[in-house]
């Protein structure tokens, strides 16, 4: 042994040189324990509601447009029209969300299954913080243009149904001449 410590730099024991290849790993184990680094959990509450969501039907204007574009890109002569672009914006993002919504579901439940809880990294917390700021800064407007949507579907509903109410009255008309 004492030859081989003799065949090291001055100043250097054997133990030392175990101590250099640890050295040189160091840059590996650092991206390692930043891998490791907790990432942001999900409440309890997050993950019920992510696992109780359920698919929204699609509004009857959203299947129409869909049924008639199945790309649900603007015709050329629609282009032009900013409602019907923003439309077109609406009703992919609808599709989207619900498209997405089983595979964050089973990934959500395969997390649960695997650690226990359910994990996300910086850029998406940061992410769905910026959303989540959006619809409470937005939410009064998306809620209105909602009902206007909602009373506007049932408006045409009602018109669909042949129902006229010229008839009803005249019949009205004539029982008061009756009494």
């Amino acid at each position: 042994m004492a030859g081989r410590e003799d065949s090291l730099p001055r100043g250097t024991t054997a133990s030392a040189t175990g101590t250099n290849a640890e050295v040189e790993d160091q840059p590996a184990a650092e991206a390692a324990a930043a891998e490791r680094k907790p990432k942001n959990r999900l409440t309890k509450v997050e993950i019920r509601r992510i696992l109780a969501g359920k698919p929204t039907p699609a509004p009857a204007r959203f299947a129409a447009l869909k049924q008639s574009n199945p790309e649900l890109i603007p015709r050329p002569d629609e282009e032009a029209d900013e409602d019907k672009r923003r439309l077109y914006r609406l009703v992919r993002a609808f599709y989207e969300m619900e498209e997405r919504l089983p595979r964050l579901q089973e990934w959500v439940c395969g997390e649960l299954k695997r650690k226990g809880y359910v994990e996300i990294d910086d850029e998406t917390a940061k992410r769905r913080a910026e959303v989540q700021a959006v619809i409470d800064r937005e939410w009064p407007e998306i809620e209105a243009g909602m009902k206007e949507l909602i009373l506007s579907e049932k408006e045409e509903y009602r018109g669909s149904e042949g129902d006229d109410d010229s008839d009803d009255e005249g019949e009205d008309e004539d029982d008061d001449e009756f009494n």
